[in-house]
């Protein structure tokens, strides 16, 4: 968890730079962009870090960060594919959305930890989760409601009080650690289909 330390203070540094943007919809962009940027290096840090403790060789949090930056560019265009296509599902029809996000929701880790390109970690995704929809949307959802539950209120809060950089701060914390759980409930659902079926 010590990879989580230098990308949140790197986040909650670029937030306070974005203040400053004089225009919002630019400020607004370039925070998108980047930190869905900085997920991308977290996401290959900590799932690289998951398989070394698993595999049973541990990798040093700088050579994990190092690793997940070299490889972020890929896991970001996988990212904005797999968003793009569960978007589009859920603009058609809500429910088909979220089942086709559950099913290439594996596309990253297959991308990292078996040499797949791209195209092929979604492919074998989409096949991977055959049975397993129900599994990776309860999980998420279980977790995912309650914390946005919370950020809801936040919200509420800064909307009728004087409390926005503090409420901001924890509302960032809840949604880092939201993306922590997320990664690490997937990845225990990849390890285990692996475990069943490791031709997949």
């Amino acid at each position: 968890m010590s990879i989580y330390i230098p990308i949140f203070i790197i986040q909650y540094i670029l937030g306070i730079f974005f203040n400053f943007i004089p225009s919002e919809t630019l400020s607004r962009s370039v925070s998108l962009l980047i930190g869905s940027w900085i997920s991308a290096v977290f996401f290959g840090a900590l799932t690289l870090q998951f398989n070394g403790v698993l595999s049973g060789y541990k990798l040093a949090p700088k050579e994990c960060l190092l690793k997940g930056l070299l490889i972020s560019p890929l896991v970001f265009y996988i990212d904005v594919i797999v968003g793009a296509v569960t978007l589009i599902g859920l603009l058609v029809l809500i429910i088909p959305g979220f089942i086709l996000g559950a099913r290439l929701s594996l596309s990253p880790f297959i991308f990292l930890l078996s040499n797949s390109k791209p195209i092929e970690a979604i492919k074998k995704s989409f096949h991977m989760t055959k049975g397993f929809t129900k599994i990776i949307l309860g999980s998420i959802l279980t977790l995912g409601v309650p914390i946005f539950a919370i950020v809801f209120i936040l919200r509420l809060l800064i909307a009728t009080q004087n409390w926005e950089f503090l409420l901001e701060f924890e509302i960032g914390f809840l949604l880092d650690f939201l993306s922590i759980m997320c990664v690490i409930i997937l990845f225990r659902i990849y390890s285990l289909i692996n475990e069943q079926s490791p031709e997949a």
